[in-house]
């Protein structure tokens, strides 16, 4: 998410202003290069702002002295003091292993500028990181990793107590001057690209991911059977979603399905899935077992929310689908190796 924002002058008039910043938009998109990005409407701005800040009407926004909590989930923001020191270089990837603590999630925000005239100096920055976790011993774990983290690439961070929601404000796409940092992070590493749920691997040995969840329903054509099924659900279970399968033959999925919260529902055709409605932190993975599922609008989801869900339809055969089947459908992916026989019990041995 980029923001961008012109700062009023003197003279200038409100029309001036928009056109100055829809030159500066249009050419960062060109800077972009092989990037997708688009602006955003009003109602999509205000979505994202609200997932970005895990924002719950039912769960109010309070802020204690040494964290806040919004959305049901306990926060606290941090402030880097010192960005990591330039010899040794440990710093160009600072906001990669920011994102990969140990957090339920993790908001990392970055503002720069704006430039004063001709002024040699750095340009201002400023780098806000804000951690999120369900209960307080998991944020206690996120905190420590993120201290140890900015110790071992010489940086200094604070956590700023009694300003969180100043803290969150920063973390938000609001283009908020920076308060007084000026060290210039022309160094930085920014990797795209890469997020998703892991489906296997290229020829280089690379992951490849799949965009399951998103502000929508994703349809998934699975062809690789039940094996296939399941390694899709429980990687899904370990993104944080919500599984459950819906299909006429359950005795194939029942041996070996749990999840850490407890087991998989099982559910025949036709009944309404039920339960809380899927969420950016913890999406609805429905795997539909019971043949093709019909295109129709109101059978994106059976039963279940429209938003942040997913459905994941196995076939173990490889010959085609119904074609409007396959049109109604955003992904398609097949095996091109063996899968595990019993992947849940595998994938358990390994994680201990």
């Amino acid at each position: 998410m980029l923001a961008v924002r012109v700062l009023r002058v003197d003279g200038w008039s409100d029309a001036e202003l928009q056109r100055a910043l829809a030159g500066t938009v249009r050419r960062i998109v060109r800077r972009l290069g092989p990037l997708t990005g688009r602006p955003l409407g009003g109602s999509a701005a205000l979505r994202v702002v609200a997932e970005l800040a895990h924002h719950d009407a039912g769960a109010p926004v309070r802020e204690s002295w040494p964290a806040m909590t919004a959305g049901g989930l306990a926060q606290t923001t941090w402030r880097l003091r010192r960005w990591p020191g330039r010899r040794t270089g440990a710093g160009h990837r600072l906001v990669s292993r920011l994102l990969a603590l140990p957090a339920t999630a993790t908001t990392v925000s970055l503002c720069v500028g704006p430039r004063a005239g001709a002024d040699p100096a750095p340009v201002p920055a400023e780098l806000t990181v804000r951690l999120a976790a369900w209960t307080a011993a998991e944020l206690s774990a996120a905190e420590r990793a993120l201290r140890r983290l900015a110790g071992d690439l010489g940086a200094d961070v604070r956590r700023l107590d009694g300003e969180h929601l100043a803290g969150l404000a920063a973390t938000l796409p609001f283009g908020v001057a920076p308060a007084g940092t000026t060290s210039d992070p022309t160094d930085l590493e920014l990797s795209l690209g890469e997020s998703g749920l892991m489906v296997g691997t290229n020829r280089h040995g690379g992951a490849v991911t799949v965009r399951l969840f998103r502000p929508g329903t994703t349809r998934l054509l699975l062809v690789g059977g039940v094996p296939a099924a399941q390694l899709v659900a429980l990687r899904a279970l370990a993104l944080g979603a919500r599984v459950v399968v819906q299909s006429a033959r359950p005795r194939r999925f029942v041996r070996g399905v749990g999840a850490p919260g407890g087991a998989v529902p099982l559910i025949p055709p036709g009944r309404p899935v039920g339960g809380a409605p899927g969420s950016p932190l913890q999406p609805l993975l429905l795997v539909v077992d019971a043949g093709p599922v019909p295109p129709s609008p109101s059978r994106r989801c059976p039963g279940g929310p429209s938003w942040w869900s997913g459905t994941s339809s196995p076939r173990r055969t490889r010959r085609p689908w119904p074609a409007p089947t396959r049109r109604s459908c955003n992904r398609s992916t097949r095996r091109r190796r063996r899968w595990p026989a019993q992947p849940w019990a595998s994938v358990a041995r390994r994680s201990g």
